[in-house]
């Protein structure tokens, strides 16, 4: 029987760096530039929270298919706080775990305005040669316009 390996909270962040900055926003300070993470989440599967903290022009321009259009949804930052369900940690030595899906229901705001969010987030065993590698693809869908999706695919290292 092999170890349990559970993944009870997932934390990410992708840093700013001025030229990925300047190739999405084309209008931000330095100062902003050198504190503010393009991406900062934290999937909490224990407790059944998701939170997400991003530049929304950086994660527009990262969903593969994005419009134009969906850039001037939001101001510059935007927060997301919805639940994760079900709750519970997650084996990843257990072969049921490939696969796993999650329904999100929340919130994103921006400081103007807040409107429903909702979506999926799903776990993936890939094998590649040297083994397994884990992802977690989370889907959201901005209920205030239509079809405003953004999908993040982060690593589980």
């Amino acid at each position: 029987m092999k170890k349990p390996v559970p993944l009870k909270l997932y934390l990410y962040s992708i840093p700013a760096s001025s030229g990925v900055v300047s190739a999405t926003t084309k209008k931000i300070t330095k100062t902003a530039a050198e504190h503010a993470p393009l991406l900062k989440v934290a999937f909490d599967f224990e407790h059944g929270h998701l939170r997400l903290e991003g530049d929304w022009q950086y994660l527009v321009t990262s969903s593969k298919h994005s419009k134009a259009s969906w850039l001037n949804y939001h101001r510059e930052r935007v927060y997301i706080n919805a639940a994760l369900y079900p709750a519970y940690p997650i084996n990843l030595n257990d072969d049921a775990t490939d696969g796993l899906v999650f329904t999100l229901q929340g919130n994103i705001e921006d400081g103007g305005h807040t409107a429903p969010c909702s979506g999926l987030l799903s776990i993936e065993r890939i094998w590649e040669n040297y083994g397994p590698r884990w992802t977690i693809s989370c889907s959201l869908y901005d209920l205030a316009f239509v079809n405003c999706e953004i999908k993040i695919n982060l690593p589980i290292l």
